[in-house]
């Protein structure tokens, strides 16, 4: 006990030391700067008018603020301008200098000046020897400001942010404590124990609070009007309450006389001549326009929601129930596995593998696009882990739980009626439930009609609703209407082509992050290819593999066949199959998207899962298992730190400057502590 808390506090102290010596040292190398006001000297562009003291930007080819004749070394900058109502949240602007090294001006990278921040009020400057003159050039059009202060080599105060002393603080501790050697690997996992059950509750509300905090940054959700097409489901319940298969949206007389309504080169250019009008990203068949997503969504939260209350459901709100939902899945997921199969692992080891598994394994991705588009993909993921999870529950050594397996197999169905494509998680139950078909006769004979029944008649029941309904809308029970989509290109004849499989595999899976040194630091590769027709291709932040290096463990789960159960052995093998099927599937149907990574990560997760909750409950010796773990908690640490930049990153930050602008420059100057 004095140990940990000798730690605790040396821990504290390392953080307290670390925000203010570290994270403030432009504060502490600033201390004796002598500082000079310029405000008197400054002078302004012909495009910047002086109107009683109130200055308005009328156009940026010559707005800027000048100041001369300075002959003095310059450490840094201050700008102190004061906002004037409706002239924008934040002010643009690049700086160009002229210094002993250089007679005529040369400029210096962009910067942002945000009120709210004051250390975005100071610019450090590296320039050579005396600076002669400086200049501010605005970037944004019809900005109006005061200047309160304008100097140079001023002192800067303090800026001590709790929220970073608190993340460094929580990092360190957690470092701490699941470093190999620590003593919590001594305790078994065991939901018998109180405490165990309480750190479990902590969790959960901390992830849950992560989890809306991404949520409500959305750029979506402070522009809920942002895109029509990401209102579809809300538009389906419409329809739907007044017994309609179709979305009731007008329908463009132009649209409904094209020969082929899905040539969108022909569409775009009879918009262009005829002002044609259409809805992006919904399926048009016989004149009426569908919804193509699955449709389960919608009859269990939208449809339900607008009945009761007349109004229509936000989405986001809904991607964090559903989040929490799989959250507690997984974890339960992840228990069933233990219990069943790895009785001798640590409750640390559980936590740590909770972790991975719900945060590198697609949700991030889905909570921070929070639209109808992920949706399906999360509805699925929730169904998929709750499904295995009673699975695996349903057989008991002592009594087989004939309600889980009913609801395990509706879960499991249900995935048909969301994105079909993890209907692909059906066959993970042919090794879980090879001993209940062939040994125990518990499924599949004449004394287990009824456990029989309770796994057959949900996938039938499913597949005869999913089959009438897409009958009625597409004319035949096993169209979806994926290919009627009015998108980028005709799906209807997208076809096979073998020749895109390489490119799908190279960027789902092994292109590297694009990282670049300025926040938000990770920013979107562009897709370059010489394949000779048409795909469907947005960026892609990086590849599975190369942003989640610890799937290597996965991968090659067959060097460990010997310590692996036999079951779970055949699980992984079948699971990586899945997982590679899946990327083709998407790769030719779908094309290349950075959220389709959803749809197959959680298939190369559960075997990395497996043979590692293997190893630590193998006899090979301490030592060896401590390397490992080293191993795995830097790889683990890796990829939390890439689903950290992906949360900030361009894909998802890319408007946030005017959607939620003081969030994005609080992480900016918070990250950013050297600025």
């Amino acid at each position: 006990m004095k140990k940990n808390i000798k730690a605790i506090l040396l821990i504290l102290f390392i953080s307290l030391f670390t925000e203010v010596f570290i994270f403030n040292i432009k504060t502490i190398t600033s201390i004796n700067f002598k500082q000079i006001s310029v405000k008197s000297k400054i002078i302004l562009g012909s495009d910047i008018i002086d109107s009683n003291g109130i200055y308005v930007v009328k156009n940026t080819k010559n707005a800027y603020i000048e100041i001369k004749n300075i002959n003095k070394n310059i450490h840094n900058l201050f700008i102190d301008l004061d906002f004037i109502k409706n002239s924008g949240k934040y002010l643009e602007y690049d700086i160009y200098a002229s210094d002993s090294g250089s007679k005529l001006y040369y400029k210096l990278p962009s910067r942002y000046l945000y009120n709210n921040i004051e250390r975005s009020k100071y610019v450090d400057l590296n320039l050579s020897g005396k600076v002669n003159k400086l200049k501010i050039v605005f970037k944004n059009n019809n900005f109006k400001f005061k200047i309160n202060n304008i100097a140079i080599n001023k002192s800067r105060p303090i800026d001590i942010s709790w929220t970073r002393l608190i993340i460094t603080f929580t990092l360190l501790l957690v470092i701490y404590y699941i470093r190999p050697n620590s003593e919590l690997y001594k305790y078994t996992f065991n939901l018998k124990s109180k405490k165990q059950k309480i750190i479990i509750v902590l969790y959960l509300i901390i992830q849950f609070i992560f989890f809306f905090y991404i949520v409500n940054i959305n750029k979506y959700v402070k522009n809920p009007g942002l895109y029509s097409q990401h209102y579809q489901y809300q538009d389906l319940a419409h329809s739907l309450s007044r017994g309609k298969l179709y979305l009731e949206i007008p329908v463009d007389k132009n649209l409904k006389n094209m020969k082929n309504p899905y040539d969108t080169k022909y569409r775009a250019k009879l918009s262009n001549e005829k002002g044609l009008s259409f809805y992006p990203d919904r399926a048009f068949y016989e004149g009426k326009y569908y919804v193509y997503f699955g449709v389960v969504p919608v009859i269990t939260a939208y449809l339900p929601y607008y009945l009761l209350t007349g109004k229509d459901l936000n989405t986001y709100i809904l991607i964090f129930v559903v989040t929490c939902i799989t959250t507690v899945a997984i974890m339960l997921f992840l228990k069933e596995l233990i219990c069943k199969f790895f009785k001798k692992t640590s409750f640390i080891l559980y936590l740590i593998m909770t972790v991975l598994l719900v945060n590198c394994s697609g949700l991030i991705c889905i909570t921070s696009y929070a639209t109808f588009y992920n949706l399906p993909v999360l509805y699925s993921l929730m169904f998929t882990y709750l499904g295995l999870y009673l699975f695996m529950s349903a057989f008991g050594a002592k009594k087989t739980n004939s309600i889980k397996i009913f609801f395990g197999a509706l879960c499991m169905a249900l995935v048909a009626g969301c994105r079909p494509q993890f209907l692909v998680g059906t066959f993970l139950l042919i090794p879980l439930l090879w001993d209940e078909i062939l040994k125990k006769r518990t499924l599949f004979s004449k004394n287990s009609i009824k456990n029989t029944l309770c796994l057959i008649i949900p996938y039938v029941l499913i597949a005869v609703l999913i089959m009438i309904y897409n009958k009625l809308r597409f004319s035949s029970p096993f169209d979806f209407g994926a290919n009627y989509n009015l998108t980028t290109n005709d799906m209807t004849k997208r076809g096979i082509n073998m020749h895109r499989t390489g490119l799908g595999l190279f960027y789902y899976l092994f292109v590297p992050p694009n990282i670049k040194a300025t926040f938000p630091f990770l920013i979107s590769n562009s897709i370059y290819t010489n394949y000779m027709g048409i795909t469907i291709t947005e960026g892609m932040e990086s590849g599975l593999l190369s942003s989640n290096i610890i799937l290597i463990f996965g991968l090659l789960f067959y060097k460990f066949k010997k310590i692996i159960p036999k079951k779970l052995f055949i699980m992984c093998l079948v699971s990586i199959i899945l997982g590679f099927c899946v990327i083709f599937c998407d790769t030719q149907m779908s094309g290349i998207l950075y959220r389709y990574i959803s749809d197959f990560a959680w298939l190369f997760f559960i075997p990395t899962i497996i043979v590692i909750l293997s190893i630590f409950n193998c006899n090979w010796q301490l030592k060896l298992k401590n390397s490992i773990m080293e191993i795995v908690i830097v790889l683990i640490f890796y990829s939390l730190l890439y689903q950290a930049l992906y949360a900030l990153g361009d894909y998802f930050m890319y408007d946030m400057i005017n959607t939620n602008t003081e969030f994005y420059f609080k992480w900016y100057y918070l990250i950013q502590w050297w600025l």
